[in-house]
């Protein structure tokens, strides 16, 4: 089993030089790292995909599915009210000025700093973002090519 080094800072992170990890259809999802283990069951990883019934705070179950594709260096993945979540390793120099980075399903969300210095809720569909390289333009997640 292959291994990488994920280290959070300050909420931004960033992975050793090891390799991302390779989802596989069919792979145990015991290996993938995160809280969601505690609120999740029948879990299975199918091509690019996490799917499990997943709790929410009152006890119900429903199924959720989370795209592993933007999670393949994340620090962990958690559930959020019936909702899978990765806590994303994406490149670019977005990290410098946005927070709390969250990933679900085809895009990411985050808390970005404007020119003026407010702080601003922006998501970017990752789906159209095949170098995920990201950048903070003025509040706004955007993709560089």
């Amino acid at each position: 089993m292959k291994r990488f080094i994920v280290i959070m800072i300050a909420g931004f992170s960033m992975t050793s030089s090891a390799q991302a990890i390779k989802f596989q259809s069919g792979m145990n999802p015991d290996y993938l790292a995160g809280s969601f283990h505690a609120t999740c069951s029948q879990c299975k990883v199918y091509p690019n995909g996490l799917f499990c019934s997943c709790q929410n705070i009152g006890g119900g179950a429903r199924f959720s599915r989370l795209n592993l594709t933007f999670c393949a260096n994340a620090a962990s993945i958690r559930n959020d009210s019936t909702e899978l979540h990765c806590d994303p390793i994406i490149r670019g120099s977005w990290g410098q000025s946005c927070l709390s980075g969250v990933i679900f399903q085809d895009s990411i969300s985050a808390k970005c700093k404007t020119k003026t210095g407010d702080i601003k809720s922006t998501t970017l569909n990752l789906l159209g973002c095949p170098s995920l390289k990201l950048e903070n333009i003025d509040g706004n997640l955007q993709c560089m090519q």
